[in-house]
Formats: structure tokens, sequence, C-alpha cells
């Protein structure tokens, strides 16, 4: 027999229960005289009691809490932990460095643009702070623009008070912690994450906790909206129990008032009655419409969806990220996620676009997975290797793991707990190491059975605790794992818990009161009620003579229902856990006691037992209570498929009408395989006629099964559903809506756009709106010159135009808005034109809709391409105006990216693709957001923004177009990435768009098989045509521009109204005259192709074009040098070189110092030719283009001697002549200077 002497209280870490008392539950043999135990408990009560203590539990017996103190979150420190613990808050130690840091940044750039803002204001002050910019550079060499061509300098020093040096960016940048904790499940590793709890709330910020729960799949962003539930409630406390600002002793470092004004103008209704349906306890924090989450929106009779279904997920994915976004502006984040081998996709999404998000300041994950159950192959697994490659993400990844408890660690936790020492313990110690193999809650459940056993007892007289290893060895239970052991526990409790237990754990992990109550009611006969209530007594009482205190008594005394007296009971032997103070929720305290609590119920009867407590909360709870658990209800009752088969068909019908209610809630919450196979399981249950008898339930399911099965990229399946309605000819046209559009998606999603647009078409003429089969040029032509004719009254109608109502018409609009899109794939030119006619004639004939902006916008196009620019600009802009929330994206995207740029500055152009990309993102609208920012990043280059910067966004956002599953902006921003790359750096053939992005032959065979994908193609030859030109092989060029018929406006046909189409054609034409002048017979031919090129970018010049002012002189001095015309070649020449040097186009004006170089070469100006090439290089090099410039350094070093100082008259021949062009331009020009809007340059 050992024993533990009476020694001194030990270290203020525990309090006295820890060292007197092992367990609330079972009966015990030990005894004591409640005086004794009363001045004991008196003399240990003391600070380490106060972390118990809330306001209002001033009279709770702290000894109440001994279940607890077996759990290491209890015990004051970590045994076996002290390494993890230290590393993990060195961690957050490290992010709170990182976010004060980061901080101190975004103070100061607010404090700068505040500056700028105010000398903006202040013209005074504006024009002193100009007039001493001037003065300096007057103390500059008088030859200063002279030696650096478009005052590179200050275009320089722009770009860098734009973007920061490197030094600074890499300060500013938003750093994030992934820390991933391992072990066996109950390891420790969730109490190894508490631990960072109060350095968190020390500094003032968020600690979010959920937890993943085992065999729950039904719902999505569980752990993540329980947490942030969590954290509503906390919010809503802190309402009531914040002090003054004054005190300094508020828990954050804002008011409460002050959050809900900020919650409210960062988020609109609806975007807060999103955040709702997901975090239902926002309610408590901010008012909340009542969300419509069980059935759909009914017009005229019909349910009718306008969503894009996997634009929901983006979109709700989104808005939860501007919510996380919110906190992280109030002060550091630390998200725990617990349990994270069950992390369903949606999570596992959201929490990798959380770290990837530039935008979003320094948070820090701790992860908790189980690594018996996590291989290589496993979602999470991948994850964080992905992002642990990821070499453009400031993310730190952390790995350690929760480790079983050595000899040595068990003998400090029963040095505490039992007050012996270690000599005396060691023994103990190995024997239960023997028998647990060291894993926490193992060991913790083990010590508690001892306890109960009495092989580990408390000798009241001699003060002591006593046991005999030999004993235990020989007595103690021997189970394979924890749930053998959690079972003999559950087993020794009355007969009633065990058959009650299995249901209630049939619930989830986490339920609410009134399912628990429905159980209990149901299942608990009048005679069990006594006994538990019994049982129940028998705990407080010993509890009573053990610890003596009164409020177990007296909680024995004031349960009112037998299901309080059940919940009382397992919450005190350590069954379940309320979810927090005002929680109406319950949850297990381990996942292995509830898979130990279904461990009751024999395996061939699961499924039946499942279905039967389905049954019971179906037909027990009301309506409100039944919402709460509606996810579980639906699969208990889909568990056992032959039961349901013996059902009546009333019965069946209702289970049919709650997948269905189930199928709505899901799609809310973007649990789209969900919603699939339960839409599936309520069509079983439909009878043969189910058309005839439940009308609106079976159109309903096929609806919702169809777009379910679209999103989730089975676009087969969803055909199907969407084709069983389409056949029915008995149900009217408008009924089946939502199952023609989810048909055409899949359409889309598979590449089949010519079906899509014959679909669009045949359903279009079924609702009134025709099409010409015959004479389609003739109808185009009368549409044309009726539309050129008419544009300033079309105009001002539509403007003044009601909005339609009419739900047909409305669709009509849509479809058209869609036809657009599949005929400009399809490469339907004749189809495109008469839609975007149509379109604009029944939006002037009928009214607005939501789909009046693109449709507008698209009718903006067509006056483009036929050279109505003036026309154009004034539907682009009608368009705008028009444009909603769920349009604003693709109403942009035409708008900026086909129309403006004819009338507007770049700068400005790429600066409302951003917005278009965001406002994409933010509603849903991936396709394009996605194209928006393609144009923007496109816009970057041609503008002239620094190819590293360029090289990055290609970078991100080719990676985000592939995690979106987009393929064909995925394919074209690999195109340009490697484009880019190659100007950077040396590469195979840099002419060839081969490197470790893409091999053209790949990426061309590619698209080839996907015969819809011809635009790739045409966009892949352009970027090539810039390769060959930029290197040199001209040659190569002119071949491509013949092939693909370029010089024949075979791309302004295939892509019409690009912005990019005048940098294609100044490439073009330059590699045309290149040729000509070596290759004599073909000579006359490619300068007429040369002078096509000419001709259009003369035309958009003389329409007013502000992006093409500096090609022109470009190519005009090009070809004047066939004339001898030296002179005047050389004005163009410098002309083109300062009009590009003012707009900051480092590129362009490159290439024209670099072609004029090859002009006085060929006359024999050596000094001249050298000092454009080096002014060439120079500007190759800061642009980024290295290769580029290595190219021209090897071409030309042998070609002129080393650079003399240049005569001011070689340089400028011509200066009167420039001087009155350059004035002529700059009333023409409307871009900012430099490098143009400095918002821009970084994405």
């Amino acid at each position: 027999m050992n024993s533990s002497n009476n020694h001194p209280p030990v270290s203020s870490d525990l309090s006295s229960s820890d060292r007197h008392g092992l367990s609330n539950s079972g009966t015990s043999t030990s005894t004591s005289t409640r005086s004794s135990r009363r001045l004991l408990a008196k003399d240990l009560r003391g600070s380490e009691v106060q972390v118990y203590r809330s306001n209002s539990a001033a009279g709770i017996n702290p000894l109440d809490f001994t279940i607890d103190k077996l759990r290491f979150s209890s015990l004051g420190r970590l045994y076996g932990r002290e390494e993890e613990v230290a590393e993990l808050k060195a961690v957050i130690a490290e992010q709170m460095e990182r976010l004060a840091k980061f901080e101190e940044q975004q103070k100061k750039l607010l404090e700068k643009e505040l500056q700028e803002s105010l000398l903006d204001k202040n013209p005074s002050n504006k024009a002193k702070h100009d007039d001493d910019n001037n003065s300096a550079g007057n103390n500059k060499d008088s030859n200063s623009e002279q030696q650096q061509p478009g005052n590179l300098s200050a275009i320089q020093e722009s770009e860098e008070m734009m973007t920061g040096s490197s030094d600074d960016k890499d300060d500013s940048k938003p750093h994030k912690s992934l820390v991933c904790v391992s072990g066996s499940a109950g390891s420790g590793k969730s109490v190894l994450a508490m631990k960072t709890l109060s350095m968190v709330r020390g500094h003032r910020g968020f600690f979010l906790s959920g937890k993943f729960h085992w065999g729950d799949t039904t719902r999505p962003l569980e752990a993540i909206a329980n947490a942030f539930d969590s954290l509503c409630d906390d919010l809503a406390l802190y309402k009531s129990q914040q002090t003054t600002p004054e005190t300094g002793c508020n828990r954050w470092l804002f008011s409460f008032s002050e959050f809900k004004k900020q919650l409210t103008e960062t988020f609109d209704a609806e975007e807060l009655e999103l955040l709702h349906r997901i975090i239902p306890h926002l309610r408590s924090v901010v008012e909340v419409a009542d969300p419509i989450i069980t059935e759909p929106i009914i017009h005229e009779g019909r349910g009718v969806s306008d969503t894009d279904y996997v634009g929901s997920e983006l979109r709700l994915r989104i808005t939860l990220k501007r919510f996380v976004k919110l906190f992280c502006s109030l002060g550091p984040l630390v998200i725990v996620l617990d349990d994270c081998q069950w992390i369903d996709r949606p999570s596992l999404e959201l929490l990798e676009s959380l770290i990837r998000d530039h935008e979003i300041a320094p948070i820090t994950v701790i992860a908790n997975y189980r690594d018996n159950e996590v291989d290589d192959q496993h979602i999470f697994q991948k994850a964080v290797k992905g992002l642990e490659s990821d070499e453009g993400l400031s993310l730190s990844v952390h790995r350690m793991q929760a480790k079983p408890l050595e000899v040595d660690d068990i003998c400090a936790l029963l040095e505490d707990l039992i007050d012996a020492a270690p000599d005396d313990t060691r023994p103990l110690a190995q024997c239960i190491k023997s028998k647990t193999d060291g894993n926490a809650l193992y060991v913790r459940e083990f010590l508690l059975s001892l306890h109960r056993d009495e092989l580990l007892t408390f000798e009241f007289r001699a003060m002591r605790w006593e046991w005999d290893v030999e004993n235990i060895k020989v007595s103690a239970r021997v189970t394979d794992n924890v749930v053998n052991l959690i079972n003999y526990k559950i087993k020794e409790l009355p007969a009633l818990f065990s058959r009650l237990l299995p249901q209630i754990a049939c619930l989830g992990c986490r339920f609410p009161i009134p399912a628990f109550d429905a159980v209990v009611n149901n299942c608990v006969s009048e005679l069990e009620a006594e006994v538990a209530e019994s049982y129940l007594r028998s705990i407080c009482r010993h509890q009573e003579n053990e610890d003596s205190g009164h409020m177990d008594a007296s909680a024995a005394e004031t349960t009112t229902s037998t299901s309080e007296t059940i919940l009382l009971v397992c919450e005190k032997i350590g069954l379940v856990s309320s979810c927090g103070l005002q929680s109406r929720y319950y949850q297990w305290e381990h996942d292995n006691i509830q898979q130990a609590a279904l461990c009751f119920v024999p395996e061939e009867e699961s499924l039946a037992f499942q279905f039967e407590v389905g049954k019971l909360l179906f037909n027990s709870l009301k309506e409100e209570h039944l919402m709460e658990v509606l996810f579980v209800v639906t699969s208990l009752l889909n568990s056992d498929q032959e039961a349901l088969t013996k059902e009546d068909d009333s019965l069946r019908i209702q289970i049919a009408e709650l997948n269905c209610r189930f199928c709505v809630a899901a799609f809310y919450a973007s649990a789209f395989e969900s919603a699939a196979v339960y839409s599936r399981k309520g069509i079983e249950l439909l009878p043969v006629d189910k058309f005839d008898k439940h009308y609106d339930l079976a159109l309903d399911l096929y609806e919702i099964a169809a777009e379910a099965h679209f999103s989730t990229g089975d676009y087969t399946n969803a055909m199907l559903f969407a084709d069983e309605v389409v056949e029915l000819p008995l149900i009217p046209l408008l009924h089946k809506r939502r199952v023609y559009k989810a048909k055409l998606l899949s359409l889309g999603g598979l590449g089949r756009v010519a079906e899509a647009k014959d679909l669009c078409v045949q359903v279009l003429q079924m609702l009134g709106c025709r099409f010409p089969r015959k004479m389609k040029s003739i109808h185009i032509l009368a549409g044309v010159i009726k539309l050129q004719s008419t544009v300033e009254s079309m105009a001002k109608k539509i403007d003044n135009a009601k909005r339609l109502e009419d739900e047909q018409k409305v669709w009509v609009h849509d479809l058209l808005d869609r036809l657009v899109t599949y005929s400009f794939q399809a490469g339907d030119t004749d189809l495109l034109s008469l839609t975007m006619l149509k379109g604009l004639s029944l939006t002037a004939k009928w009214g607005i809709s939501d789909k009046s902006g693109p449709l507008l916008a698209s009718g903006g196009l067509l006056l483009a391409i036929l050279g109505n620019f003036a026309g154009a600009k004034k539907l682009a802009d009608l368009a705008m105006k028009h444009a909603n929330n769920g349009t604003d994206a693709r109403t942009r995207l035409v708008a900026y990216r086909h129309v403006l740029h004819y009338q507007v500055a770049l700068p400005a152009c790429k600066k409302a693709l951003m917005d278009g990309y965001r406002s994409g993102l933010r509603q849903g609208d991936i396709e394009s957001a996605l194209w928006n920012i393609y144009g923007h990043c496109d816009d970057q280059f041609t503008t002239g923004a620094k190819l590293s910067i360029v090289i990055k966004d290609f970078e991100m956002y080719t990676r985000q177009a592939l995690q979106y599953n987009h393929v064909m902006t995925g394919r074209c921003f690999k195109i340009a990435w490697q484009f880019c790359v190659n100007l950077r750096q040396h590469g195979i053939a840099r002419e060839m768009l081969t490197g470790e992005i893409m091999d053209e032959k790949e990426m061309i065979a590619e698209i080839e098989r996907d015969k819809s994908d011809g635009q790739t193609l045409i966009n892949l030859m352009r970027w090539k045509i810039h390769g060959c030109f930029w290197f040199r092989d001209y040659e190569e060029a002119v071949r491509i521009i013949q092939e693909m018929n370029f010089h024949k406006k075979a791309f302004e046909d295939a892509l019409p109204g690009l912005g990019c189409t005048a940098s294609l054609y100044l490439h073009c034409a330059l590699s045309c005259i290149s040729i000509a002048r070596t290759n004599k017979s073909e000579r006359q031919h490619l300068l007429k192709m040369s002078k096509f090129f000419l001709s259009r970018l003369k035309e958009w010049n003389k329409k007013g074009n502000p992006n093409t002012l500096h090609y022109q002189p470009l190519v005009e001095a090009e070809l004047l040098t066939f004339k001898a015309d030296d002179g005047e070649a050389k004005r163009k020449f410098d002309s083109s070189i300062h009009m590009a040097g003012r707009l900051g186009l480092v590129q362009d004006q490159a290439i024209a110092h670099e072609r004029l170089g090859d002009h006085c070469l060929r006359l024999g100006y050596q000094n001249d030719a050298r000092y454009h090439f080096d002014s060439a290089l120079e500007l190759f090099k800061y642009w980024g283009a290295d290769a580029r410039a290595d190219l021209l350094a090897s071409d030309v070093s042998d070609a002129a001697p080393a650079k003399e100082v240049v005569a001011k008259q070689d340089l400028h021949d011509d200066a009167s002549a420039l001087t009155t062009e350059m004035s002529g331009f700059s009333k023409k020009l409307s871009w900012p200077q430099a490098t143009g809007d400095s918002s821009d340059c970084k994405s």
C-alpha cells in the first residue's frame, strides 16, 4: 500500500480540489467530518480560485469544479508541454510585433494621403509645392532632359512614392502565421492552443475557437460560424459590461457603439442578412432582417433565382472575409480550429483565402488535427503544403506535435493532484503509462475510474491519498482505448442512461436544449425520471458530504423538469458541457464520449435507430426549434432508405418537403454537394405522378437538383434533371426559367457554347423575341443605320425609362445578355450584332431591368466597332449609370475594356477595371471579376508599370483563376505571365512562350482540343507577336500576322474593342517595316500592311483617342525613312519619344529611342546612335526587361564608339516644330503626369 504524506499546500496553480478530490461522480468511500473539510476549503480559497468566479458566481463552492481538475486547462500548466507552449507563445508574440509595425506603416501612409489631400484642396499650397519642385529641378544640369529622355528620374521618383521601396513594401506587407498541432485523440491539442487566450486578450485582441465535428459533413462552415457566434455573444455581453473609455478597463479598445457603427457602414442590409444566415448570433449585435431560409422567393407562383450559383459561394466567402477583415482592423486575431481532420471543403477554401488575402492584417491560425487520420493525400494536408510552398505569401508555417505523456510528466501531474512526492508516485505513474500509453484524456479517465473503483482513495484521518499499485495492475479495467473505458463509466449509471445517451448522441456534437428536451420527454418514463432525480440527489449529497458545498444541493432542489435533471446529471459527471454562459446549446465534452454513447447501439441496427430518432424529433419539435436542427433531422430521416419505403405516402411527402427545405438552407450556406445529395433523396421519395399531385414540391426539387449539380461541376447530371422539366409540355414556360438557366450554364461549363447559343435563341423565340433566319446582313445594316441616327434620342429615352416589372420581359433581357456572351465566344458575329441591337431596342421599348447595364454597354461596343466613339461613350456612360450590384462587374468590363478606352485615358480605365474586379468578387460574378482583373493587368503592362509588379500580378491572378476553375482566364493569365517573365530573364527561346510557367506547343494543343476556346488562341498569337517584336524576330512576327490575317482586321473582328489593339498594331507595323528593309521582293506588300495598321491608329487619333497619340509619329517616322526624308523622320521620332516620356510609357519610349538609334546608325551618325541606344538600355533596365536590355546591348556593342558629349543640334533639329506639336498634344491629352494614377500601380 502506497500513500502520500500531508505536504504543505502546493503552488497557486491548483485549487484545493486538485489536491483533495478527484471526482464528483459515482460513489466514494472517503469520509470526513464536514467541519474539517469546510475549514480546509476556507484555508485554500484564495487567488487561485478567482479564475473560476464571475460577477454572478460569488457563492459557488470552488470544490464543485473537481471534475475539471484532471483536464489540463485547469491545472495551471501543461505537463510535458513546456516547449510547445513556449513556441506557441513566441509565435503570438512575433505576430504582435509584426502587427505593431504594420499599423505604424499604415499610419504613415494615412498621414501622407492626408498631406496630399490638403495640398489638393489648397491651390496656393499646391502651387508653392510645385514651384519648390520646379526650382529644385532647375538646379540640375541644363541638359538633364536630354541626358534622361522622358524625365526618367521623375518617373522613378513618382513610382517609388507610389509603391515604396522594396524594404518598405516587405515591412508593410501583412504577415500571417499558421500553426499546425498534430497528435492523437485526447492528447491535449485543444488545451495547448487555449494557452494563448490570456496573451491575446492582454493585447486587446480577438480569440476565436471553433471545432469541426465527427460525422457531420452536411453543414459547411459550422466551425467558423460557431466561433463567430461565440464572439458575437462576447460582444453582446461587452455591450452591457463595458466601462467608460476614461477608465481604460474595457476588454477592447473600442466601444460597442463604435463597433456597431463600423459594422453597419461596412456591410449593407443584404450582406448583413447573408452573414446572419451563417452566424445567427449576429442578431444580438446588430438588427438584421429575418432571412427567408426555408422557402424559395416567389414570382408568379414559382421560385425564380437569378443567382450565379457558383458565385453565391464566392459571395459568401468574400463577405465572411470582409467580416474577418473588420475584426483584424480592430485588434490582433487568433483563430483556433479543432479537429481539422474533419474539415469541410468550403471551410478549408475560406481558410486558404483568408491566408492568401494580402489586404487582411496579420492573423494567426492554430489548426489542430489527429495525425493518425491525416495523411499526405488529405485535403487539409494538401492545402497546408500548397500554402507553405507559395513563395508569394508572407506566411510562417509552424508544426508541433502533442506527444503522449511520459512517466515523468505523469509523476508531475500526480504530484500536483494528490500532493505526493515523485518517488512515491513513480510506480503508480509507470502503471498508468502502461495502461494508457500516456494519452492525456485516457490518463484522466483512468484516474477517475481508479477513484470510482476505490483503487485510489483519500484517507481523511491520515489526510493522505492511498493506492496499491499491484492491486491496480490486477483489478483495474483493461481496455483497448478510452472509448471503451467511457463505456464502462456509462454502464455504471442508471440503466436509462444507456438507452438515452445514444439518442442524444444522434443530435450531433453540439445540440440545442429544445432538441435535448424532445428526446428526454419522449423516452423517459415517470419511474425513470424518479430514478434520475434520485441519482442526482445522491451526487449532490455526496458532494455536500465530501466538499461541504451547498450549491449542489440547491441545484438538485431547483430542477423543475426531467430533462433538466438528466442534463444536470450529464453535466456533473463530465459527459456534456454548456457552450457558453448565455448559450442555449450544449456539447459533448469530447468526441470520444459521443462515440462511446453510440457504441451502445449494435451496428446492424444503427440506421434504423437513427431513423427513429429523426422521426421523434420531426414529430415533437415546434417549427422554430426544428429549424435549429434542420440539417441533423433531415440527415437522420434519410439514413435508412429501407425504413422509408415502408412508411405511408403522407410521411414520405413530409420528409421530401423537409429535404427541400434542407436544400434551400444548404444553398444559402453554399453547401452545394449536400444540396445535390438531398435533392436526389427528396426526388426519390416522390410518387410516379409527382407533377400531378405535388407540382410545387416536385418542381422545386428538380430545380434545386439541376442548380446544385451544376454548382458542384456535375454538368451532365445537372442537364438530366433540367431536361426532365424542360420536356414536360404542361409546365408553363416561365416556370422552367431556373432549369433553363442551369442547363445553359452547364452547356457553357462543358464548353458547348454553340449549343448554349442555339438554346438561347430557341427560348427567346418561344418568348416572342425572334431573330431573322435569312438576310441577316441586311437586318444588321438597317439596325445600325437606325441606331446611328437615333442614338441621342434613344439614350435620352432609356435614361428616363421606368423600371421593368414583367418577369417574362426581365427573363428576355437576361437571355439576351447571355446570348451576347455565347455568340461572342462562338464567333457568330452576325448574331452578336443582332443581339446587341435587339437588347438596345427592347430596353428603349420596355424599360430598365437588372440586365440593362451590360446590354447598354454592349450597344456601346457595337457603336465603337462602327467607329462612332462619341455615341459609344454615351451608351457606356448610361450603362454605368444603370448598372446595379449584380451587374456592375460585367458592365464595367464591357464599358472600360471594350468601349471607353477610345475616349478615356488608360489609367482611368485601369482603375475602373480594378473596381469591377472587386465588385465582381463581392457579388459572386467570378467570370466578370477575372476578366476585369485580366484587363487591369493588361493595361498595367501597356501603361509601363514595372515588370516586377506586372509579373507578381499575373502570377497571383493566374492562381486565383485556376483556384476558381476558370479555364479560359487561367490560360490567358499564364500566357501573359510567361511573356513578361521572358522579358526579364533568359529562356530557352525568348520569343517563344515557353518556360517554367507554360509550354507554348502544349498550350496550343490544349486550346485546339477545346474547340470553343478560339479566343485564347488569338490572344496567344497576340502575345507571341509581342514576344517576336521585343526580341527582334520580325520575320516570325510577320508570318503570324499574315497567317492570322491581322492585317485584314481579323484581330478586331475576333476580339472587338480591346484597348490592347493599339499597341499590337504598333508592333505589327514596326515588324512589317523591319522586314521590308531587307526583303526587297516583298517590300511593297509589307509596307502596305504597315500602312493598314497606321491607318487604324490615325483614325483613332483623329477621333480623340488619348492612348494612341505617340504611336502614330513613330510609325510615320519609320515610313519616312524609306523616302529619305531624314529631317522630318527625326522630328517624328523625337515627337514619339517625348510623348511617351510625358505619359511615363517607359517601354514605348525605349522602343522609340532604339528605332531612332537604328536610323542614326544607318545614316552614319554613330554618336547620336550610341546616345539613343544607351537611353533605350537605361529605360529597358528601369522597366525591368533585363533580357531585352541584354539583347540590345549585344546587338549594338560594336555598332558605335563609346558615348561622347552629344551636341544640342544633333538632338533637336527642329525644336520649334516639336514644341508646336507637343503643345497640341498636351491639349488633347487627359493622362495624369508620369505613371498615371498612383493607386493603380500595385494591385
